[in-house]
């Protein structure tokens, strides 16, 4: 860096070769103790043994400084007043270097100087709100030195208190100090997590602190996380005006870099509001109030950065977008049509904004056949298009007509904030290329191929889509939302119908899944209803569910994936499915799973579904790395094939299982290839008898394997209790006919001696045919035996 100073009739400068040491900050009072920072600006190492310092005094050696030793580039020590180690502690300061116990107290009009080991003045300031009228008085306040000002030898007007948030990274001391010792180098206005970039996250915590015009956020909205400087004002405020509205957007969007993109510490600062500009559609004309905007016939381009209020109808034309910087676009009742390409095209812009305006209903339609400006290159592709980032809000209605291709598109991110979107499209709806970011509004898509899309394949960082809330009603020809990488859902609620519905019979070639993520889906909140023709939840990888409420109807599986399953809670209702639950590997920690399949019910196999090694196993052997673990929850199982089918081992050691398993002999209630070991949890599993199989022989809790004689009718009661006693293990009706009975529960004890009971009654509570609680009054006693081992076969009536 070069120093240009001018030279001063009041003080005596030389300028050293080693004056890339400069003062950076300074507080002359504070609760915690005043300090000086002096910063490291060059690109080599500094040595400061032998450095001094001094102030109006002006005599070097003064305080030595030679403690701070050598200071790379970039780094900032402190002299302070204070206790070097409670200094650090008021600070929380980690791995900056503090001399402590200041001799030479500074005072509210006093001066700085620095020395090197030659006692030549490296640099100097002269402060004072007194000395130098309306500049900083840094009393528990700091005052940060702009790169700018490091030339300065007299402290300026222009210069600013620090105030927690601010560009340099500002915070409070345990004090009530504001300042930044030790850092010179902060986070951009909108970095709220101060990981150098400002992206979704960030972006996530703006919104949450949005109040809108003339609204307070004193106190703060429910979420939001941002603390108030010593005026009260939060960082997403940015125009400091006492809210958060779309002003402060504007000003956001300035900084939005992207993930891992580093962000301009000083964007967003000193932003002037721009006038907003007016643009009407004449129905075969237009007309503009206000500036950045061309217009060629029916054609309006906008071309440089600020708010464009739109309103009118258009017969046959396009708003363009070719400009650097933010451009917001507010659609204040629009209709507009286009004969031959998108009536919104955004060819160039480093952020678009699309607010709704409040109680609008606003119209787009494409043409069914594009005629594109280059041949060679087939955009726009969508009838509200845009090449760069976009993000659309308000409480106002879009409604989209996609006759060519799509109906929204971003080839870079979209997001979506708030209002109404209805689309219809020859192809997908939603579609943002590198990610799709959902936090509100109501989005009704009918659409012939996919409804909502993300599907970036160049970088595995990207092609996602998150929600987090929102209100979905779909109708898809193809998936209903699909993700190159992940889908991740905390809360929304969901209406999604594809290729028509599981009744539907749909071509091998066309995935009609209703949530398909290849790497992974995540949901951990939400309400759904998905009536899908292929897979209602699927991933090539990994689905996990954590949370919600799913009714489920598909011709394919309810839950895929080809590696693992993983289910941690929520209500998962399968009213009709081939398979309900499948993968290589499920396990079950929690939830209430109910599932109907005109197959397995809950399936541990191959990832293309088939009973074939996943991944392959050496020498050709099956099985070995299929899995399913139950730790907890509640799942009844309806199969009309197996009820659970593993092709390798089950592992069981808590929660409830009730499977109403097959009619026919060549499936069974339970059937698994390698181990089913049971060490807790309540088993139950009804069915044919011509491959029933109870749990192996290595369980450490005890099952009955029951073989009737003769078919039982559907309905008719089985009841199990003790000899002695008379104490209830199992009263259950099954709601198909069945030979075959296994339990498994910790109530199956060791030596002792129980009664079997068919038919009866019962005054208990049901569901899925297992009762609770009541009295049991008997029908006819089956058999009684005793337990020893770990499986008890049995023989019935």
């Amino acid at each position: 860096m070069v120093r240009v100073f001018s030279i001063c009739l009041l003080f005596a400068f030389t300028w050293s070769a080693s004056g890339q040491i400069v003062i950076s900050e300074w507080m002359y009072a504070g609760t915690d103790g005043e300090f000086i920072e002096f910063t490291n600006t060059g690109e080599d190492p500094v040595n400061m043994s032998g450095w001094s310092f001094d102030d109006d005094s002006q005599v070097p050696d003064t305080v030595d400084l030679s403690a701070f030793g050598i200071v790379q580039p970039g780094e900032s020590v402190i002299l302070t007043d204070a206790v070097a180690a409670d200094f650090v502690a008021a600070w929380g300061l980690s791995g900056v270097s503090v001399i402590g116990e200041l001799s030479a107290n500074l005072g509210r009009n006093d001066q700085i100087n620095l020395y090197d080991s030659s006692d030549v003045l490296v640099d100097q300031l002269s402060y004072g709100d007194e000395d130098y009228p309306s500049t900083p008085r840094t009393k528990d306040v700091s005052c940060n030195i702009p790169e700018s000002g490091y030339g300065d030898t007299v402290a300026q007007t222009t210069w600013a208190l620090s105030t927690a948030g601010d560009i340099y990274g500002s915070w409070g001391s345990s004090g009530g100090d504001i300042a930044s010792p030790g850092k010179t180098l902060g986070y951009a206005l909108s970095d709220f997590d101060e990981d150098s970039d400002v992206d979704v996250d960030d972006y996530a915590e703006f919104s949450d602190c949005l109040t809108g015009p003339g609204v307070s956020y004193d106190p703060l909205p429910a979420g939001c996380d941002l603390v108030a400087d010593g005026e009260g004002i939060i960082a997403a405020d940015a125009d400091r005006d006492g809210d958060v509205d779309l002003e402060d957007f504007r000003q956001f969007q300035e900084c939005f870099s992207g993930t891992g993109v580093p962000a301009d510490s000083s964007c967003g600062y000193n932003v002037e509001p721009a006038a907003d500009t007016l643009i009407t559609l004449n129905g075969n004309s237009i007309t503009v109030d206000g500036a950045g905007v061309t217009v060629d016939g029916t054609i309006a381009t906008i071309t440089k950065s600020g708010t464009f209020i739109i309103s009118g109808t258009l017969t046959d034309g396009q708003i363009a977008v070719d400009a650097a910087g933010t451009v917001e676009m507010v659609f204040n009742g629009i209709n507009i049509a286009n004969s031959t390409s998108a009536p919104i095209n955004v060819m160039n812009a480093g952020y678009v904004s699309i607010v709704l305006a409040d109680q609008t209903q606003n119209y787009l339609a494409d043409a069914s056949t594009y005629v594109f400006p280059d041949p060679e290159v087939d955009e726009p592709s969508g009838a509200l298009f845009s090449d760069d980032s976009m993000m659309i809000s308000g409480t106002g209605t879009l409604t989209v007509q996609a006759n060519y291709n799509d109906a929204i598109v971003s080839k870079d991110e979209l997001i979506i904030q708030s209002g109404t979107i209805n689309v219809t499209s020859v192809d997908d709806g939603i579609r943002g290329k590198d990610y799709l970011y959902i936090l509100g509004g109501t989005i009704n898509a009918v659409t012939a191929g996919d409804a909502i899309k993300s599907d970036n394949e160049d970088d595995p960082e990207l092609g996602y889509i998150t929600i987090e809330g929102g209100t979905f009603d779909i109708e898809a020809g193809g998936d209903g939302f699909t993700a190159e990488t992940s889908i991740n859902i905390t809360g929304g609620d969901f209406t999604i119908e594809t290729a028509g519905g599981h009744n539907e019979t749909i071509s091998e070639d066309l995935s009609a899944k209703g949530m398909k993520g290849l790497v992974l889906v995540a949901i951990n909140g939400g309400t759904f209803n998905m009536d899908c023709a292929d897979d209602a939840i699927h991933s090539n990888d990994t689905v996990i569910i954590d949370d919600g409420v799913f009714t489920i109807a598909t011709g394919d599986d309810g839950v895929h994936a080809d590696t693992y399953v993983e289910i941690n809670g929520g209500t998962i209702t399968v009213t009709d499915s081939y398979e309900g639950i499948e993968s290589a590997d499920v396990t079950i920690n929690d939830g209430n799973i109910n599932v109907t399949s005109s197959d397995d019910g809950i399936n541990g196999a191959g990832g293309d579904g088939s009973g074939g090694p996943w991944p392959p196993q050496p020498g050709g052997s099956s099985g070995e790395e299929y899995y399913l673990h139950i730790n907890g929850g509640y799942i009844a199982v309806y199969a009309d094939g197996d009820g659970i089918d593993v092709n390798g081992h089950i592992v069981m050691t808590g929660g409830t299982v009730i499977v109403h398993g097959p009619t026919g002999d060549m499936n069974g209630a339970l059937d698994y290839d390698r181990t089913f070991n049971i060490s807790g949890g309540f088993l139950v599993a009804v069915g044919s008898a011509g491959m029933a199989q109870a749990p192996s022989t290595t369980s450490s809790q005890k099952s009955v394997k029951i073989t009737y004689s003769q078919w039982k009718t559907a309905g008719t009661m089985i009841h199990l209790e003790t000899t002695t006693g008379g104490a209830d293990v199992l009263t259950f009706t099954p709601a198909k006919a069945y030979r075959s009975c296994v339990i498994s529960s910790p109530d199956l004890q060791s030596s002792t001696s129980y009664r079997l009971y068919r038919a009866g009654s019962s005054t208990g509570t049901v569901a899925d045919g297992l009762y609770e609680g009541g009295v049991y009054s008997p029908g006819t006693l089956s058999n009684t035996f005793t337990v020893y081992n770990a499986v008890t076969n049995v023989n019935a009536q």
